[in-house]
């Protein structure tokens, strides 16, 4: 197999499961390349995230260089010609390359019989390639891979005329995010404590003995917003996947009572098994938030951290933006709406909720709060939005989350 070929067989395989089978890019890349030497493990990543990243234009180029619907494609050809796409116009590589790579590819993964086809298609796409000229005006949607929808109500809606920065920051590279469970280790550049973001082999060698869990550093924010202490009664309402719950117990000292619940059961018990091998000792409660199966006015700490979008975490999970519709965060809100007046009422008096979300549409994060007795977390990076607090890629060089803390 020729140098390079095996990388981009694997990325279209990927990639084909990430558009057509539903899997996230982040939990996909972390085994998907293990076969692969540094160098080409990074290449492969790399083919991955641009391919999905900048789906929108690979396709939109694709399609006017076929003479029959995209989707209609053996969904193997169609992922090497997706793959292919990108690097001819995300990456700007030499044509004759792409092409010979792509055919080749198609051959090593069984769909050989296209060979003859991608390399018409991709030649196409080089010859139209060829034919723009500079000045083109600015084009979320080629420019970013972002749905000019999408784009409009971000740019919209966040703190200053950030949308650009936002979304650029969006597409860049980030390391596996990592919280450091004893001791607060890092070169503290981001400002989260214990918080870091590390190459995929050190994370996994920490993860595997124990030394780190794997979350993104802005959901390590949102513990330290929500500040438990030992000996309290403390509630995740939300718990699945359970990072944040570990932490949670980390920040108790292991000591007082940790309730996670959460009204997925196949993820809870997930989340149960992954807690258990952590030492975490918690009790798990199958319920939906909405109708909460615990006492009123029970818990010193509780932490909503709500179903969103998700869009925040664009960079470690590009599909997203594929995955949502206009009328997305509008179908959250009363969900969201729903499950905050249900967390207040297990607030004990003097206690704390945080209310977290890993989007920037306004409707899942400021106008949650607006009618709210809320306010900003102290001491995290990031700026000040509405009652609460952003971090985003743009600003904190985190995942994008909204926080906000409502005293009982």
């Amino acid at each position: 197999m020729k140098p390079g070929v095996a990388v981009r067989v694997a990325a279209a395989d990927t990639v084909r499961r990430i558009t057509d089978e539903g899997a996230y890019s982040n939990v996909i890349l972390r085994s998907g390349g293990e076969v692969f030497d540094a160098r080409d493990r990074k290449s492969y990543e790399h083919l991955v995230r641009v391919t999905i990243r900048y789906l929108l234009p690979v396709d939109r180029a694709l399609d006017a260089a076929l003479n029959r619907p995209l989707d209609d494609l053996d969904p193997a050809a169609r992922a090497v010609l997706r793959v292919g796409g990108a690097e001819l116009i995300v990456d700007r590589r030499e044509p004759y390359a792409v092409v010979d790579t792509a055919v080749e590819a198609a051959r090593s993964a069984g769909v050989g019989r296209a060979a003859g086809f991608i390399n018409g298609v991709l030649r196409s796409v080089a010859r139209e390639l060829a034919k723009v000229g500079e000045g083109q005006g600015f084009d979320p949607d080629r420019d970013f891979g972002i749905p000019r929808w999408m784009y409009r109500q971000v740019a919209a809606a966040l703190p200053g005329d950030a949308g650009p920065d936002f979304f650029s920051a969006s597409n860049s590279a980030t390391g596996i995010g990592v919280r450091y469970r004893r001791d607060a280790v890092g070169d503290g550049s981001l400002g989260i404590s214990g918080a870091a973001y590390l190459d995929a082999g050190a994370a996994m060698d920490l993860k595997r003995d124990g030394t780190v869990d794997l979350i993104d550093p802005a959901s390590t924010a949102v513990g330290l917003a929500l500040a438990p202490e030992p000996g309290q009664r403390v509630l995740d309402m939300a718990a699945a996947p359970g990072g944040k719950t570990a932490h949670l117990w980390d920040l108790m000292g292991g000591d007082g009572l940790l309730i996670a619940a959460d009204r997925n059961e196949r993820r809870l018990a997930s989340a149960r098994r992954r807690l258990g091998a952590m030492g975490v000792e918690a009790g798990f409660v199958v319920m939906d938030g909405r109708a909460p199966a615990v006492r009123s006015a029970s818990f010193d700490r509780v932490l909503l951290d709500a179903p969103c979008t998700g869009l925040g975490t664009l960079r470690r999970r590009p599909e997203i933006r594929q995955r949502l519709d206009p009328e997305s965060p509008h179908r959250l809100a009363p969900v969201q709406h729903n499950l905050l007046d249900e967390a207040l009422a297990l607030v004990a008096p003097g206690g704390r909720l945080v209310y977290s979300v890993c989007t920037v549409f306004p409707e899942e994060t400021i106008e949650i709060v607006a009618e709210r007795d809320a306010k900003p977390p102290e001491g995290l990076p990031g700026e000040p939005w509405g009652k609460g607090w952003l971090l985003a890629p743009h600003t904190s060089g985190t995942d994008g989350m909204f926080i906000a803390v409502i005293e009982a």
